[in-house]
């Protein structure tokens, strides 16, 4: 059987997607671009593969459906174009590798599913082979915790144990971009572009201890407000250490 692979992002255009989710607060601007950011750079890697891809925006999707019903949509079509096998992901991952997507496109070839976890419960990446595209999919707790739990019982109900991928972390809200942005400090490229972003916020200087971190001012600026604001002026940039807590 020939295999014909296609992966499918499945994620609103940064101005929807900055409508529903905040990861740098006081800015829609600034959270705008981070958003759109972070899917340029997936649209980027995702090229590096050489394997067909969408977009699901760009797909017809029923108007009105809930986040299955517009998965199901995106698949349905892909599988009705012939390809007979789909690597689904977001634009949320940030480590997300063009190694991960390799492995994912080899499990496919070799008959097996693929899942990789997020560190919530989620997953990033999910692999689908069009015989595996039945009712029960559809009903799976999607945009849960327990989502990554039940794929893997979806795929060993039908007889296949997952191949699973290192589990990585999403970005989906404010807390999570700072962590990702003080554990991968030491990079260059997009992730400066992003911390540009976030600095644009609030203009502070960075803390060092012969490496550069996340300042106390740069965290109230993009963390939502939490409880009675204590007023504290850094560097010419008004914080509180309500909106510091995670």
């Amino acid at each position: 059987m020939q295999h014909r692979v296609a992966i499918l992002v499945f994620a609103q255009s940064p101005e929807k997607e900055a409508r529903r989710k905040t990861i740098i607060r006081g800015s829609r601007r600034a959270n705008s671009a981070a958003l759109r950011l972070m899917l340029g750079k997936t649209a980027r890697l995702v090229r590096r593969t050489r394997l067909p891809a969408f977009f699901s925006a760009d797909l017809p999707i029923s108007p009105g459906g809930d986040f299955s019903a517009q998965l199901n949509d995106c698949l349905a079509f892909l599988f009705s174009r012939g390809y007979t096998g789909i690597i689904c992901i977001g634009n949320d991952c940030p480590m997300l590798s063009v190694r991960d997507l390799h492995r994912a496109t080899a499990a496919l070839m070799a008959g097996k599913p693929c899942i990789g976890p997020d560190r919530r419960g989620g997953v990033y990446l999910f692999t689908l082979a069009k015989k595996e595209f039945e009712p029960a999919f559809a009903d799976l707790p999607w945009q849960t915790n327990r989502l990554a739990e039940g794929l893997n019982g979806f795929f060993c109900r039908q007889g296949s144990e997952p191949v699973r991928l290192a589990e990585r972390s999403d970005v989906n809200t404010a807390g999570e971009l700072i962590a990702f942005l003080y554990d991968r400090y030491r990079r260059t490229g997009w992730i400066t572009r992003l911390h540009n972003i976030v600095q644009t916020v609030c203009h502070s200087n960075y803390v060092s201890d012969n490496r550069r971190i996340p300042s106390l001012a740069m965290v109230a600026a993009i963390l939502p407000r939490r409880g009675p604001p204590i007023p504290l002026k850094i560097s010419g940039c008004q914080a509180d250490f309500g909106a510091i807590a995670i």
